[in-house]
């Protein structure tokens, strides 16, 4: 996501700043749901994938902002990477949920 952030020639620090971190918050919380209900939408064929695309960038733009908000020192990237393991060895088990 950083290069993504360099293409557009802004940081998530000055996205921050300028809005000030509870309403990068709230913001993020209201891009989630958009995201649901785009998701539930596409699903009963009343919008194009295109539309949940957007939703999910919004919220990709967000969690960036989030991981500067609540942690330090790669924790997103940790629990990130325990995560896949665990559901790698759930894979492997044949557990389907």
């Amino acid at each position: 996501m950083k290069k993504i952030f360099d293409t557009a020639g802004i940081s998530v620090s000055e996205i921050i700043d300028r809005y000030g971190m509870q309403h990068q918050i709230d913001k993020a919380i209201e891009e989630m749901a958009e995201l649901t209900h785009s998701m539930l939408q596409h699903r009963y064929g009343r919008i194009e994938s295109d539309v949940v695309a957007g939703e999910i960038a919004d919220v990709l733009i967000m969690m960036e902002q989030m991981i500067k908000v609540f942690t330090a020192n790669g924790q997103v990237e940790q629990h990130c990477v325990q995560k896949l393991i665990r559901l790698k060895g759930r894979m492997k088990d044949g557990f389907n949920g």
